[in-house]
């Protein structure tokens, strides 16, 4: 069996812990600064700026490491807007190195409502910013309403990242009516 770019998987650390969180009766937080992140080679990194001392720290931290992660997406109007920018290199949250999409997940997730420390570096410059992580289920749309054969709801996070837009408006998630017909070419309605 080969995989390809078109296999998916999901963290099983993420169903855990949200099965703990279910069997605690404890609301399952979680948490988002409205930024994507990739994880790029420590090569690519280097070309950007990282410094021999953040690789070194890194790769004797996490030796099975081949990079880090890089600010791929910051959200106009959400929590990281104007402090972080696309490219910058994730090095700390709370004072703590981080390199992995499941434990920066972590972090966010235990910190919703507050504020988190984050420490990049972007080109030869170190910045570090506090940033009030959001939480997730808040931007997350939970109901719709259903107005001449089409049906709105609010914009969710996971829209607005892929078209990288404020996480604000109506989305029309499903016409079928006539009256709406000339709405197929632009889907966003801002608030």
């Amino acid at each position: 069996m080969t995989l390809g770019a078109t296999d998916f998987f999901l963290p099983l650390d993420r169903v855990q812990r949200a099965l703990r969180c279910l069997q605690q009766g404890v609301p399952i937080s979680r948490g988002t600064i409205q930024t994507a992140w990739s994880l790029r080679p420590f090569d690519e990194c280097k070309r950007l700026g990282l410094t021999p001392e953040h690789e070194g720290r890194m790769r004797a931290l996490f030796p099975d490491a081949i990079g880090l992660l890089l600010a791929e997406t910051v959200l106009p109007k959400g929590p990281s807007d104007k402090l972080l920018e696309e490219g910058d290199m994730l090095l700390k949250v709370n004072d703590e190195y981080v390199n992995r999409f499941i434990r920066l997940e972590e972090l966010l997730d235990e910190s919703v409502g507050q504020l988190v420390k984050i420490l990049v570096q972007r080109g030869f410059d170190e910045f570090e910013y506090s940033i009030k992580v959001g939480d997730k289920h808040a931007i997350t749309p939970d109901r719709y309403v259903h107005v001449c054969g089409a049906r709105f709801n609010t914009l969710s996070y996971q829209l607005a990242r892929a078209y990288n837009v404020p996480v604000q408006g109506v989305y029309v998630c499903e016409q079928s009516g006539t009256l709406l017909s000339n709405l197929t070419q632009f889907r966003f309605v801002p608030a």
